[in-house]
């Protein structure tokens, strides 16, 4: 191969590897260097940060090189490996400006790290040889503040003199313009007098610097022989000055160590104070100087040496002798100017995003700063107002730190002189407090995860203890008249953030941070009871944010933890009204806060069937409620004269009228809670006999405020007819609420043209133990049904409107509403076995005119029909229910409560058993799959219009030709349907049973044929069926039926025969047989006809009403453990279907629970084959 081929060649394969990325430096060093092109991009290479901490320079001497690494990884690693000959080798393959911009980025990275990076002055000169350009301004500049930060821990200024004097690749040596680069990286590391041996002009030299006969160190003189020097007497002034600042420069550059050595040597020499005191005084004097810079890192390394050397002061002389105080004083001064500095920067510097901005915001960093502050001795030595200055500065610079526990102690000692200063520390340190502990994740962590925002920090119990300690711990520290300056909103935000999300306040755990409950400002007090009432009706009980914290609560935990909750809040507004019982705003707080509870509890009591006491508690607690509304009245009608007019609060009117009016701080509200008029009349009165002519003036305060929540439509539409109307109640007649007035009786009006009615299926006087049915109606003029569209809908859960000429699906759940409506009222009292809902289809009915209401066309639209049980014999009446209408007024929509009245009925042993029926049928299936076993079956399923009939009013079975062993009820009175129509409105329903019969009667003496005769109803007017089955299928059959015939029925008499044919022989062969029976019995299933058929529509309350009916079927035959997973699964769809906030079960779900639990249902028998 010739030679140009072959360079052809080999160019044309390096310019491949290249731009496929190649590592130059993998060639081999004799290949010639002009045949590599050189490369300019450094934009990727630029965009990485480069550190050499003590830990990374540890790891990546021990890891070897990676030939995998892309450039950015491999490049990092050289410079955190101090390999320095690799990273010159790898810029050289860089276009000169491209080399000087990555180098000087590295550069960059290194003098502005934070922390700095661990480097020796070995590393800085070979890491500015790597610069394959001779260094400019800037790279000096970074390679000058790098070299400071390596001399602070070293001995080594002469050797760099030396260095520097022989020359390396890029500084110093003969050449006169790499001896003025290292003068300059000399002058960068403070060593001024080196760097004037380099060639540096005073003009080329800090301030300070200037116009001193400064002598290079390097000229031999060490500590010892430069204080020998100075005590030298006598010593020109010039001389002088110039070995103190060689005293100077070797304290700056020795270790902490030697400097505190050297300094503890002056001060405690006799012979030497006068010049311990001129080194401490040219140290305070640098430091002020230094303060001018814009080298943060010089200013930070003056600010050290100023508080070793103040440290050795105090140790030695405790500040004691002149001139000591007054330095002590202005080195104070000296970090106070650059702790102000700090302090003003500090937050921009934070919020930069780039480089640059940081730059323009350096500082001396927080921590040294806190670090370095005055502090024992030295701090007392100050005057009173510098020490003040210096303690708020320093609590506000340890609130950025994070370790804020710090600022305890300096706030403590500024308590002593200025309260006021202390108090405003404090709140910011709460503040602070609040926000470091705050468990949001920011707005920019929940983007870069992408996470939901109500995503939270999890905190463990071990941590809320400790924060709870360090707070508390925070406030021990404070003296009474401090704390009473502390803003109530920072302690409670504090106070909460120390809790996770899902825990609860407790009196404990406020007693340990705030101290004893009667020592707490009403205004702190009312804050953390406003806090708990505020979490209680939202957070707390908010099964998401139970689960996002982990706990693990079931529903039924969570409902046992806000319970908690609101007896600790009780408990602490009640303890601290013991202490200050005039106290109208507590007063008022406790009782809205009981109000909430008694809501909270017996709703959620209603929702998993939790009878017992609710009601009762649900009272006492109302009760209670009113007890401190009206305590509160009177507190504030106490004060009420030293109020000026515009001083004036209807806070204490306010919540009793939420209160009487079921408004909860959860925005919930209880419409099935009457509204006595005797409470309104009551809260009247209260205002009305406030002292001073107060009443009137509150009354139209309270009038303004019904007016405004209208005009500003603030209130719900559920809640718009109670509240108006009520407030007019308490306000009386008056020209403010004349809009609401006027509301009110539009209300009254559709009121009096529509009512909701109820009526009991047959007499009233009811047959123990008490199973009935209720028709529930509304009843109407026909002219409100046709301008309100009917009401047809309020027995559907889906309703189709026509917008624009779009069809809209809405899902108000009306009917759902009505059941839920109904259950609560009645479930104190009845068992609700069926709700069989109106066809909504089924239209209207004529109704009779009320008395009084005109000659106006009335009609009936049904709802629903009730099929119940009473809960205790002694009812006498039902109570008036009710169902929440929609309508509109001009403002938008509203809700109104159409209420029933209660109905007498009486239940009694005399009244007749039967309830209204007609149409009744009578199906029986005889089941003779098991008369080889004697076992004989008769299904029998009832069905009528009305409510079909006991068994025992069905059939004769008292005289019928077969003993009946056993009955079983399969299925309970069930209404399935409800009949509107020309023939009238009633109840469509069925039951059945299961008859066991000894058919023994049957077999013995068959020969032919076995001859099976039907029980007989009672009634001629009962339409019977008969049928028998084929294999699994029931037939028709007639009401006598051949049950076997021919060679089957010897087989079954037979086995008649044999078993009375037993009873003959002896004691000994029938127990001899009897054991071979045993022994060769063979167990088979028989299942029946289903107990149980899943409902025709799939509900929420259609599930919940067939679990029920299961689990108190006395048919059903369940093991322990599916008993209690049935429990399990009724409480989960009740707590579903009822609790707030809650999600319904899906379609698809209801089906698998209700298909399970049929098929579980179903029965089985045990027959012996074999």
């Amino acid at each position: 191969m010739t030679g140009v081929l072959r360079s052809a060649l080999l160019l044309t394969a390096m310019a491949w590897l290249l731009g496929a990325g190649f590592d130059a430096r993998l060639l081999a060093e004799d290949e010639p260097p002009a045949v590599v092109p050189l490369r300019k991009d450094v934009n990727a290479l630029a965009g990485f940060r480069y550190t050499r901490l003590a830990e990374e320079a540890f790891e990546a001497a021990v890891i070897p090189e990676d030939p995998e690494w892309d450039e950015p990884t491999r490049l990092r690693h050289w410079v955190r490996a101090g390999d320095w000959e690799a990273v010159g080798k790898f810029l050289a393959l860089f276009e000169p400006e491209s080399a000087r911009r990555l180098h000087t980025k590295i550069l960059s990275d290194l003098s502005y790290a934070n922390p700095k990076p661990t480097l020796l002055p070995e590393d800085v000169l070979a890491l500015a040889d790597a610069s394959p350009v001779e260094l400019d301004e800037r790279q000096i500049t970074h390679l000058g503040s790098i070299m400071r930060t390596a001399m602070r821990e070293s001995e080594f200024r002469t050797e760099l003199v030396e260095a520097l004097t022989q020359g390396t690749k890029r500084l110093g040596g003969p050449d006169p313009d790499r001896r003025r680069l290292a003068g300059r990286l000399l002058a960068g590391a403070l060593l001024y007098a080196e760097a004037k041996s380099f060639g540096l002009t005073d003009a080329e030299l800090p301030e300070e610097a200037r116009g001193l006969n400064l002598t290079p160190l390097s000229s031999g003189r060490n500590w010892e022989e430069t204080v020998a020097v100075l005590r030298k007497d006598p010593l020109s002034p010039e001389d002088h000055a110039a070995a103190l600042e060689d005293l100077h420069q070797l304290l700056l550059s020795s270790t902490p160590q030697a400097a505190r050595q050297h300094l503890r040597a002056l001060l405690t020499t006799p012979a030497d104070h006068e010049l311990a005191q001129e080194v401490v005084g040219i140290i305070g004097q640098k430091t002020a100087l230094a303060s001018r810079e814009v080298d943060m890192a010089s200013r930070t390394i003056h600010l050290e040496l100023q508080h070793l050397a103040l440290e050795q002061v105090e140790a030695v002389d405790g500040f004691t002798k002149a001139p000591w105080p007054i330095i002590a004083n202005l080195a104070a001064a000296n970090w106070l100017n650059e702790a102000l500095y700090s302090y003003k920067t500090y937050p921009s510097w934070q919020r930069s995003t780039t480089e640059s901005s940081r730059d323009r915001n350096a500082h001396v960093p927080v921590e040294h700063l806190v670090q370095h502050a005055p502090s024992g001795k030295w701090m007392l030595a100050l005057e009173p107002q510098l020490a003040t200055q210096v303690r708020t500065v320093l609590t506000r610079l340890i609130l950025f730190s994070k370790d804020i526990s710090r600022a305890t102690a300096p706030i403590r000692e500024l308590q002593k002189t200025d309260h006021q200063a202390a108090a405003a520390l404090a709140n910011a340190y709460l503040e602070n407090w609040a926000l470091r502990h705050d468990p949001n994740l920011s707005p920019e962590m929940l983007k870069e995860y992408r996470l939901d925002s109500s995503q939270v920090v999890v905190l463990t119990r071990s941590e809320q203890e400790a924060s709870l300690k360090q707070l508390g711990g925070m406030l021990a520290a404070l003296d009474p008249s401090t704390r009473d300056l502390l803003e109530e909103t920072h302690l409670v935000e504090a106070f909460d953030f120390c809790h996770s999300r899902a825990e609860i306040f407790t009196l404990a755990h406020i007693v340990q941070v705030f101290g004893p409950l009667e020592s707490l400002s009403p205004e702190l007090a009312l804050q953390l009871v406003d806090r708990m009432r505020t979490k209680l009706a939202q957070q707390w009980r908010d099964l998401s944010v139970q689960r996002d914290a982990a706990t693990r609560r079931t529903a039924a935990d969570v409902f046992e933890l806000v319970n908690q909750g609101y007896a600790e809040a009780a408990l602490i507004a009640q303890q601290w009204l013991d202490s200050h019982p005039d106290s109208w705003r507590m007063q008022s707080a406790a009782g809205s806060l009981l109000a909430d509870w008694a809501e909270f509890a017996y709703f959620q009591s209603v929702a998993v069937e939790d009878g017992g006491d609710r009601f009762d508690a649900y009272l006492e607690r109302s009760a209670k409620s009113l007890d401190h509304f009206r305590a509160g009245a009177k507190a504030y009608a106490g004060q009420v004269k030293s109020l000026g007019r515009e001083e004036f609060s209807l806070l204490p009117f306010r919540a009793w009228f939420y209160g009487l009016l079921g408004i909860t701080h959860d925005g919930g509200i209880n419409l099935r809670k009457g509204v006595a008029d005797e409470g309104l009349a009551e809260l009247r009165q209260a205002i009305l006999d406030l002292p001073g002519g107060a009443g009137e003036s509150h009354l139209q305060l309270f009038s303004a405020m019904i007016a405004e929540n209208l005009e500003e439509n603030r209130i719900a539409p559920e809640m718009k007819y109670r509240y108006l109307s009520s407030g007019v109640q308490v306000t009386g007649s008056r020209a403010t609420v004349y809009p609401a007035e006027e509301k009110v009786k539009y209300y009254d009006s559709l009121l009096q043209e529509i009512h909701l009615q109820t009526r009991v299926d047959g007499d009233e006087k009811i047959h123990a133990p008490g199973v009935f049915g209720l028709f529930v109606s509304l009843v109407h003029t026909a002219d409100v049904a046709r301008e309100s569209g009917g009401f047809g809908k309020y027995v559907m859960n889906e309703v189709q409107r026509t917008v624009s000429g779009r069809t809209v699906i809405e899902k108000p759940l009306y009917r759902d509403r009505l059941e839920e409506s109904l259950r609560v009222s009645l479930g104190n009292f009845f068992e609700i076995r069926t709700i069989a809902f109106a066809d909504p289809t089924a239209g209207v009915r004529d109704a009779p005119t009320p008395p009084g209401a005109g000659d106006r066309p009335w009609q009936e639209t049904p709802l629903c029909y009730l099929l119940l049980a009473v809960k205790d014999p002694t009812v006498d009446r039902i109570p008036a229910l009710e169902i929440e209408l929609d309508f509109f007024d001009r403002e938008g929509k509203v809700i109104l409560p159409a209420p029933s009245h209660p109905l007498p009925i009486e239940i009694s042993a005399d009244a007749p058993a039967q309830r209204p029926a007609r149409n009744v049928s009578v199906t029986q299936i005889v089941d003779s799959r098991e008369l080889a076993d004697q076992r004989l079956k008769i299904d029998v399923v009832a069905a009528a219009d009305g409510l079909a009939p006991d068994l025992d009013q069905l059939l004769r079975l008292s005289d019928y030709s077969l003993p009946v062993t056993e009955i079983v009820e399969q299925q309970n009175l069930h209404v399935h349907r409800l009949h509107h129509g020309p023939d009238g409105l009633y109840p469509q329903s069925e039951r059945s049973w299961t008859l066991h019969l000894d058919p023994t009667k049957l077999l013995r003496g068959a020969s032919r044929q076995i001859e099976f005769q039907f029980p007989q109803a009672i009634s001629a007017d009962t339409q019977m069926a008969y049928r028998r089955y084929e294999d699994m299928d029931p037939v028709e059959a007639a009401a006598n039926v051949t049950l076997a015939e021919g060679e089957p029925v010897e087989q079954l008499a037979l086995v008649d025969y044999r078993w009375w044919g037993a009873g003959a022989v002896g004691v000994l062969l029938l127990a001899g047989l009897g054991v071979l029976l045993v022994r060769n019995r063979k167990d088979a299933v028989a299942v029946g006809p289903p107990l149980f058929t899943l409902p025709a529509e799939l509900t929420p309350f259609s599930v919940i009403a067939l679990l029920h009916r299961i689990q108190r079927s006395p048919a059903v035959q369940l093991s322990e453990d599916q008993r209690q997973q049935l429990q399990a699964d009724i409480r989960t769809l009740e707590q579903q279907t009822f609790a707030p906030q809650a999600k319904t079960a899906a379609p698809a779900e209801l089906q698998t629970i209700a298909s399970r639990w049929v098929d579980a249902a179903a029965p089985a028998t045990l027959a012996t084959a074999g």
